[in-house]
């Protein structure tokens, strides 16, 4: 279902199943886009044409996707977070409400919590892009910037309100400037990592590979 007041260009491809709810501008002349099955386009959302996007996209209110990224597979993007170009997403990606990442790379499983910054210069203004790197599984929380060049390794957390300045480790936590294992934090019934335990607005079909990323961060922590 396209809502009549969103404006459709003519490079767009929409699959039936998707549902682009009022006020949305879908393309541009940066080239083709294919909106896949599932997905879902909440209201004043923008995306450019020119990016390569997999099914089960689903958006928050005004969200901006600009020309150049590649996403994965149900990528769930927050409102009024803006992924500015250059961007390589993977797989079951989440993005929560206002957070930005301009040239960045994000594997699979990731998760970004609002606020949050994913920056690719680390002197602006200049030409010099350097994209963060986050692997499988990584978490980076509330209000956290991520600087230019930087690599968080598989399974690793950054605490709330960090600059993050220098790599993480697979499977490390850095919280309050200090690193230490992912599984020294816990919190009530809850341990680390979160491939152990969580499973929510995850499909079915994706949870044996949230088990098998979990398979790997343990053995890193062994």
């Amino acid at each position: 279902m396209i809502h009549p007041t969103s404006i459709i260009h003519d490079n767009v491809t929409i699959h039936p199943s998707v549902t682009i709810e009022p006020f949305c501008i879908i393309g541009s002349d940066h080239g083709p886009l294919y909106i896949g099955p599932g997905s879902i386009i909440r209201s004043h959302s923008v995306i450019e044409g020119g990016s390569e996007i997999g099914p089960a996209l689903e958006t928050g209110h005004y969200t901006m996707i600009r020309a150049g990224n590649v996403i994965g597979r149900n990528l769930r993007i927050g409102t009024s977070s803006r992924l500015e170009g250059g961007g390589v997403i993977g797989d079951y990606v989440r993005i929560h409400g206002d957070c930005e990442m301009t040239k960045g790379w994000l594997g699979n499983f990731t998760r970004v919590y609002g606020g949050s910054y994913v920056t690719d210069n680390r002197l602006p203004p200049s030409n010099v892009n350097m994209p963060v790197v986050m692997d499988a599984g990584a978490v980076i929380t509330m209000n956290v910037v991520v600087v230019a060049g930087v690599h968080l390794g598989i399974g690793s957390f950054v605490g709330a309100s960090t600059v993050v300045t220098k790599d993480v480790p697979a499977a490390m936590a850095l919280v309050g400037g200090k690193l230490k294992p992912v599984n020294e934090l816990a919190w009530q019934d809850y341990e680390y990592p979160w491939t152990g335990y969580y499973r929510d607005g995850y499909p079915p079909e994706s949870w044996p590979l949230i088990e098998a990323l979990h398979e790997r961060i343990m053995a890193v922590l062994r």
